[in-house]
């Protein structure tokens, strides 16, 4: 399984580069997934994320948290490039936090200001709102991490898409496209002590997913 993977935009203090970067805990996280995973970070390169994912012909894409929408435009920009895509080609793809804002920004949908004191660097539960293919069960809760300032209101996700899971404030906490192929969660998976089953279970049958013609 190749997946390709976006990145934070990071500036290093003592040599005042900009750098791009990835937490290590996805490599954890997603070898836990599979085993075999070939990880691909993309560079924060617009006019060069296509051609890399497919030159590596990528089967996934991950787009991950870091940097509030629109303070890195080669972050946005790469990002959105990088799902353009993933729709032309049909690959399954993952928003987790940032990543979720980014493409329910890209569909249409709203992401708005959140309570820093109830979603950030805390834990709360979440409700499923239906049964999933992957186990998730309608009624069920979830407990799941949080870090996250900005949100998806109740009604702020693009036409067609579905809520998955809410907050007690009734924000999105998990959704996916009318077609299936997009998946997104507002916690962090990666940043979890074990990976969670419920988690790994989401990643293995979304990203695993056939290609949509």
């Amino acid at each position: 399984m190749r997946i390709g993977i976006t990145q934070r935009i990071v500036y290093d203090p003592e040599h005042g580069e900009r750098r791009d970067a990835l937490a290590s805990d996805w490599y954890r996280f997603l070898t836990a997934v599979w085993p075999d995973v070939v990880i691909v970070p993309i560079p924060n390169l617009p006019e060069h994320a296509a051609r890399l994912l497919e030159a590596l012909a990528v089967e996934g894409l991950l787009l991950t948290g870091g940097n509030d929408l629109g303070t890195e435009p080669d972050r946005d920009r790469t990002e959105s490039d990088c799902l353009t895509y993933a729709a032309r080609h049909g690959l399954p793809v993952i928003g987790v936090c940032r990543g979720f804002q980014m493409m329910v920004a890209a569909e249409g949908g709203q992401v708005v200001r959140t309570d820093r004191g109830v979603h950030v660097a805390t834990r709360h539960p979440v409700r499923c709102l239906s049964d999933t293919d992957w186990g998730w069960t309608g009624g069920g809760r979830l407990d799941v991490n949080s870090f996250h300032g900005f949100a998806v209101p109740g009604d702020g996700l693009p036409a067609g898409w579905s809520a998955l899971a809410v907050g007690e404030d009734r924000t999105v906490e998990a959704a996916r496209s009318a077609d299936g192929r997009c998946t997104a969660v507002m916690w962090h998976p990666e940043r979890e002590p074990a990976p969670a089953a419920a988690d790994v279970a989401l990643f293995r049958h979304r990203l695993e997913s056939k290609r949509v013609p």
